[in-house]
């Protein structure tokens, strides 16, 4: 097994920890604040750690300092969403929406970065909203069914049909 096939693996693994310590936390009505302190405090001193054992200097410049800025805005921001959807509804449907970023990174990858966009990816992303559909479900009264199921039909729709139709006009005439 390649390195990056491990790294991966052990980080799905960690994420999964992770979620149950979220959940476990957000039950208890603390300071989300205090609690993402203490994730931005280790994350800090492991990049400090990692930087001081391998003999490289911490880079201040523009781009480290803008992007940084950035992601660490939409991560807490994420976090913060995250722990307060936690203390609502069941780990396991918080956690598959949340993991469902990547649909968020195909279409923005698409349309920012000029990737490419198939068929495939957009039944991935039906597939994806479907999974919510049947997490959520389960956690939801009778009456909200019939309205879920079109609402989901209506992503479905969205997502899908567009983008089969768009792959076929990018392979017709290009």
């Amino acid at each position: 097994m390649s390195y990056p096939v491990l790294f991966a693996l052990l980080s799905l693994s960690l994420s999964g920890l992770n979620d149950i310590v979220f959940k476990i936390y957000s039950t208890g009505g603390r300071s989300r604040g205090v609690f993402l302190f203490g994730v931005g405090l280790i994350w800090t001193l492991s990049q400090w750690g990692l930087a001081k054992i391998q003999g490289t200097p911490l880079e201040f410049n523009h781009a480290t300092i803008a992007f940084g800025l950035l992601a660490g805005l939409f991560l807490t921001l994420s976090n913060l969403m995250l722990l307060e959807s936690l203390g609502q509804i069941e780990v396991s449907l918080a956690t598959t929406i949340y993991r469902l970023n990547t649909i968020g990174v195909v279409l923005f990858s698409y349309f920012i970065l000029h990737e490419s966009f198939s068929w495939l990816k957009g039944f991935g992303i039906f597939l994806g909203l479907i999974a919510v559909f049947f997490l959520y479900k389960s956690q939801i009264h009778q009456t909200h069914q019939k309205q879920l199921l079109l609402f989901m039909g209506v992503c479905g729709s969205c997502f899908f049909v567009p983008s089969f139709l768009w792959c076929q006009f990018q392979s017709r005439f290009s």
